[in-house]
């Protein structure tokens, strides 16, 4: 593993030490027998540095940019109606108040063309054949459903063949075992998709919410499905969305960067490593995350590095993903999600924008 004490042993204080070894209880804590370095990596980087950052791209989660370009496409739509339905926890409660927000107040959908459902208080979790009559009657060419809907494959299908509505979910909870007995939807944002390990499965609802608006505010950039060239002095990597894209070709990117390498005489090849220290001059997390990489580069990957540079310099979208952080915070705690990795990034920003409320 790593030496992550090389990040404390220059601090000036006799308990760092103490708060090293807290450091390793912790790791270990979260990732218990997981013997795979790189997920060590990705818990221990933060765990010390937490920032909004270091949070996965969006578009890691199966489903997310189905659903973005689905949303986009309804919003811009003249006719539409978009049902929101939440669960009745606060998971289901935030989650679904964070997007009716959203929608309301970024998207500017009017209330004509927007309906947020909760259950009745007869109402079984999920997606009952009551609460499908209840959805019907708003006659919805667009439903979202939060906190629920994975196991309402019959439910979802009944509403579709009344109102011809496209569908999408986003939940946490557990899915069919098999891929036959999932719901047939246009976008399933799950994180239990994702392969193990992955401290992303952990997400609840609100979270997944929230990620989803930031893919939302990301798709109205121009980076939005551009392929982005990295070269490093082991690799040439094509990035497209904050993923890597292994199919992408690196020759054919209009625009690349170098990190730790020469950066060539093209004239769209670009220093990443002076724009990362650039970016550090006038953000405080980046900052510390440009100190971390100069003390041991091996701490942060280059992916890392290109995404937390190019998520830095989205500065409106942050100031408008502030808004609904708290949700997502509230949302977190409520519903008992293990406050680690990406999930400890969200409550301490969501905490950090409700001190400042």
């Amino acid at each position: 593993m790593i030496d992550w004490y090389a990040l404390f042993n220059d601090r000036p204080s006799e308990y760092a030490a103490i708060i090293y070894r807290r450091f390793l209880e912790r790791l270990n804590a979260y990732t218990g027998d997981n013997t795979n370095e790189e997920y060590l990596r990705q818990h221990a980087l933060r765990y010390l540095l937490p920032s909004i950052h270091l949070l996965k791209s969006p578009f890691a989660f199966p489903g997310m940019v189905q659903a973005v370009d689905l949303l986009r496409a309804t919003v811009a739509a003249a006719e539409k109606r978009i049902v929101i339905y939440g669960d009745r926890d606060a998971d289901g409660v935030t989650s679904a108040s964070l997007l009716h927000l959203f929608f309301r107040e970024q998207l500017k959908v009017g209330p004509a063309d927007l309906k947020t459902l909760v259950p009745r208080e007869e109402d079984k979790y999920g997606i009952t054949p009551g609460v499908a009559e209840r959805i019907i009657a708003e006659k919805p060419t667009l439903l979202i459903t939060l906190d629920c809907g994975s196991s309402n494959k019959t439910e979802l299908a009944m509403i579709a063949a009344a109102t011809g509505c496209k569908t999408i979910i986003v939940d946490h909870h557990f899915i069919p075992e098999w891929p036959a007995n999932y719901p047939q939807v246009k976008a399933f944002i799950k994180p239990k998709l994702l392969p193990e390990p992955d401290f992303a499965r952990d997400y609840c609802t609100a979270a997944i919410a929230l990620r989803l608006v930031q893919g939302i505010l990301f798709s109205y950039s121009r980076e939005y499905h551009e392929a982005i060239g990295l070269k490093t002095p082991t690799a040439q990597i094509v990035i497209r969305d904050g993923i890597i894209d292994p199919r992408a070709d690196f020759s054919a990117c209009a625009r690349q960067y170098a990190l730790g390498t020469d950066a060539g005489d093209g004239s769209t090849s670009h220093d990443l490593l002076k724009i990362f220290e650039h970016t550090a001059r006038e953000n405080y997390d980046m900052r510390r995350l440009f100190m971390a990489y100069q003390k041991m580069p091996t701490a942060i990957s280059s992916l890392e590095v290109f995404n937390a540079v190019q998520s830095a310099s989205f500065r409106k979208s942050h100031a408008i993903l502030a808004h609904y952080l708290p949700l997502a915070a509230i949302g977190l705690v409520a519903d008992l999600m293990p406050v680690y990795a990406d999930n400890r990034i969200l409550v301490r920003e969501g905490l950090s924008v409700m001190a400042r409320a």
